[in-house]
């Protein structure tokens, strides 16, 4: 990376914003080595589909997928509608992770928080992307994403090439 990234605390969230928001400026901010690691291995894979994903498949996978979406050149209000139609398809995800922490006595309200995949969060994470970056791609380059990583990526999705 040409820069070392920004501390959680010069991260500004606005007030009343999602607590996700916070989470994915932060990961953003400080997560870009692993980010490029996830991006390159994509681009250096064989032929055929990749899976990626995390835990409850919209916070990591929902960055990726972002940025993944914006490289290939998806408007914002895209990515961001994408993002959201997370909630409609974890339902019972969910509900399984706030009964196990009702059972081990956790703050089920905030944790409930936690696993909303809000519009909110992915636009104020793309607008501080472009804010400080200027775009995805200013950000990919920022972190290190080298110029053939992106080339592969975008010929594996049909982009180019």
């Amino acid at each position: 990376m040409r820069s070392p990234p920004k501390a959680l605390a010069e991260v500004e969230v606005p007030e009343g914003a999602h607590p996700l928001l916070a989470m994915y400026l932060t990961a953003v901010e400080t997560r870009g080595e692993a980010i490029r690691y996830i991006l390159e291995r994509m681009a250096t894979s064989r032929d055929g589909t990749i899976l990626f994903n995390c835990t409850a498949g919209k916070d990591r996978t929902g960055i990726i997928a972002a940025l993944l979406l914006g490289l290939a050149g998806v408007s914002h209000t895209e990515i961001i509608a994408d993002y959201a139609l997370s909630s409609d398809f974890i339902p019972d995800l969910v509900a399984e992770f706030l009964t196990s922490a009702r059972a081990n006595g956790g703050d089920v309200t905030a944790y409930a928080t936690f696993l909303e995949s809000p519009a909110s969060a992915m636009a104020g994470m793309l607008a501080h992307v472009d804010e400080n970056y200027g775009s995805i791609m200013g950000y990919l380059d920022h972190i290190g994403v080298s110029t053939d990583a992106l080339s592969w990526l975008q010929i594996r999705m049909g982009i180019t090439g």
